[in-house]
């Protein structure tokens, strides 16, 4: 249960990707080149308030590549598919290393 009525017993976060990997992982500075399209959703069950059990979801297209050395870039802007609230569309960049 959530801690206070107003808050959902559960909440289930979920997605799922397209991807298109369009070079090979030996290209300089942009090896791995990917196009992406992210669908990405949460839903709350169990909330006391009807209006709080909402479904909701957004898109996320972006790329991602192997600048080298174990590390990768990978932008991206998120667009709401059903009503938030909380933004119109959100700018993701992310920077990873493989160890």
């Amino acid at each position: 249960g959530g801690a206070t009525d107003a808050d959902p017993d559960v909440t289930v976060n979920y997605g799922a990707a397209l991807t298109k990997t369009l070079t090979s992982k030996d290209t300089p500075l942009f090896g791995d080149f990917t196009v992406f399209v992210e669908l990405n959703g949460s839903s709350n069950f169990g909330s006391h308030n009807a209006a709080d059990n909402a479904v909701v979801m957004s898109i996320l297209p972006g790329v991602r590549w192997n600048v080298g050395h174990g590390f990768w870039l990978m932008p991206g802007i998120e667009f709401p598919v059903t009503e938030r609230g909380e933004f119109e569309n959100r700018i993701w960049f992310s920077v990873l290393k493989d160890l």
